[in-house]
């Protein structure tokens, strides 16, 4: 997936990017806030 958003020429990058959107930084992820968000969906 990572390698998808990285690579322009990727024929599935323009997906990546509107499922994920163009600022996802996997190394600012932060499971307890991602944690609650889901819980408030549920």
């Amino acid at each position: 997936m990572l390698e998808t958003l990285e690579d322009k020429e990727h024929p599935d990058h323009e997906d990546m990017v509107e499922w994920l959107g163009e600022n996802l930084d996997p190394e600012k992820f932060d499971l307890r806030k991602t944690s609650a968000a889901v819980s408030r969906v549920r």
